[in-house]
């Protein structure tokens, strides 16, 4: 999801765009969501770390606080969480409706 900011931003692309994700170039807090890479709204940032379990409820997963190691209430991933399934359902739902052309218009 941040390639394509990352490139727009490299070659100066300053119009309006529809993407997701962010450009790696800014200096930001550290978040990486996954879709498909491992289990579906899993994610890492500096703060927690969510293991999110093959059900895909919330609930099941796991938070784990970096600064201690340690599991932690799972309410600290809430956040994180929200953001992520928002930008891979939205995500989603673009390319399973052929979407993109008619926002690049």
């Amino acid at each position: 999801m941040n390639i394509y900011p990352t490139i727009s931003s490299l070659l100066g692309i300053e119009r309006p765009l529809v993407q997701f994700g962010k450009t790696l170039g800014v200096k930001q807090e550290g978040f990486a969501g996954f879709a498909y890479e491992t289990t579906r709204y899993s994610f890492f940032s500096d703060e927690v770390d969510y293991a999110a379990f093959h059900d895909w409820v919330f609930e099941s997963g796991k938070c784990i606080d970096n600064s201690t190691q340690e599991e932690t209430d799972i309410e600290a991933c809430r956040p994180g969480f929200h953001m992520l399934y928002k930008d891979i359902e939205a995500s989603s739902f673009m390319l399973e409706n052929n979407l993109i052309p008619s926002m690049a218009k």
